[in-house]
């Protein structure tokens, strides 16, 4: 971990923003991945910057590295397509027994040497499987960008292609909700349901810890679960379109189901989490802004991870990890709201890509997590950095989406074409410019948020 850490100019390199909720401990390896992993493999980094407050955070990938990692990975992908998926559906399957056995563990009869054996064995796990399903990620910001040009060099119309384009962009099994929902309907006797409760314990978890999952939860679940499954493909007898079109159904499927490894992690790492905590004195609310690497390699300050809490940086990267704290952070969040945000002014429109054609006027309601959902009432347009499965209720009654981050194939985009409501993805700054109340037109024909008043 460096002290001095390098200065970071936004203005040199083509960051691509994503915003969550969440602490380091959890989110650590969905940046040691792309910016470690990537490089040993394809000696083409995918950095990642992360600025924090409190608990949220923005996540910055650079566009171009993401854009040439995709252009060195395509023409493999496309030879192996659903063979790529069975690769990494064995890493995702030899992940869930480790959890799923790790959470029975009894930790406190583990001695020190023991317990950080077991946390990096479980660190090492997550990340193989996560390793090898986020080659997507690159894949699906580049297919934003590019795939409707690509099938029409493949041959294909401007229609065919935009016919085409967003069936495939829909994943073709089912993700764990999807599971759940489906086990619960073959159950015999609904009463018993606590080894589904457990099976699926994992379900309402986001990246500032678990939550639990309840039998209210999942019956609500199965109630406002009314999306349709079925979904018509349409297959073109242009081979070099076909094929692009099922790697695109491929990302768009591991995008969605590999959800649950992630959120699994989020489970096993706050056990290993609460257990450091206890042995080392620390409290388990500071330990959460360490990265997952300080806490199992025992490189922790009490003090650092203290000024932690009202905001820092953290840059990944094949040359490693840069921390900055204090006015170091302040003078990077200044930087980024000027370069990146653009906040420098009124803003009358924001652009995005279209994820779901359409147009919708409403109030915005920003959601951030779990615990904003009671703001939605319907008719209201959802704007949120990124949907996920567990917002399917407030997606329902929300008239439209707005979203920070996404590709073609994010849950967003997804979910939106099912419920055939108006979607943006991709605006990097909806959540950061619109206020509660405001009143929006979303042209999601066009991909263009017009602020027409506030509250």
């Amino acid at each position: 971990m460096k002290s001095n850490p390098r200065t970071i100019d936004f203005k040199k390199r083509n960051w691509v923003v994503y915003g969550a909720s969440g602490f380091p401990a959890f989110i650590t390896p969905f940046a040691v991945v792309p910016s470690r992993h990537f490089f040993q493999i394809y000696r083409i980094s995918n950095d990642a910057i992360a600025l924090w407050k409190d608990k949220t955070f923005d996540f910055l990938y650079d566009g171009d590295q993401l854009n040439r990692l995709s252009e060195k990975i395509l023409s493999e992908l496309l030879k192996e397509k659903w063979k790529y998926y069975n690769k990494w559906k064995k890493t995702a399957d030899k992940f869930d027994k480790f959890h799923y056995e790790l959470i029975e563990i009894n930790f406190r009869k583990l001695n020190n040497k023991d317990l950080i054996k077991l946390a990096k064995k479980y660190y090492g796990s997550f990340k193989e499987q996560f390793a090898v399903s986020n080659v997507i990620e690159p894949l699906s910001f580049y297919f934003q960008n590019n795939f409707k040009k690509l099938l029409i060099q493949a041959g294909l119309t401007n229609e065919e292609a935009s016919k085409l384009e967003p069936l495939y962009g829909n994943p073709a099994k089912n993700n764990y909700i999807k599971e759940c929902i489906k086990e619960y309907n073959q159950l015999k006797d609904k009463n018993k349901i606590n080894s589904l409760l457990e099976k699926y314990h994992y379900i309402n978890n986001d990246y500032c810890g678990p939550k639990k999952f309840s039998k209210k939860d999942l019956l609500n679940l199965v109630f406002q679960h009314k999306i349709n499954n079925e979904n018509k493909i349409l297959k073109t007898k242009n081979t070099k379109a076909q094929n692009l079109l099922d790697l695109l159904q491929v990302v768009a499927t591991i995008q969605d189901v590999r959800k649950a490894e992630s959120l699994m992690w989020v489970s096993g790492a706050d056990l290993i989490i609460n257990e450091f905590a206890r042995r080392i004195n620390i409290k388990y609310e500071t330990l959460l802004f360490a990265t997952f690497d300080e806490i199992i390699s025992g490189n922790l300050s009490d003090y650092e991870l203290e000024r932690r809490k009202k905001l820092f940086v953290i840059v990944w990267s094949s040359n490693g990890v840069d921390i900055y704290l204090d006015q170091n952070a302040e003078k990077i969040f200044d930087s980024y709201k000027k370069d990146i945000i653009k906040d420098s002014g009124e803003i009358v429109e924001i652009k995005g890509t279209p994820a779901s054609p359409g147009k919708a006027k409403g109030r915005v309601k920003i959601v951030l997590n779990v615990s904003q959902f009671n703001k939605i009432k319907k008719g209201d347009i959802l704007v949120t950095m990124m949907t996920r499965p567990e917002y399917l209720p407030i997606m329902g009654l929300a008239s439209a989406f707005v979203t920070d981050e996404g590709g073609i194939s994010s849950h967003a985009a997804i979910i939106s074409r099912e419920m055939k409501k108006p979607c943006i993805i991709g605006t990097r700054i909806a959540t950061k410019v619109l206020k509660d109340g405001d009143l929006i037109e979303v042209d999601a024909n066009k991909g263009i948020i017009k602020i027409i008043g506030g509250k």
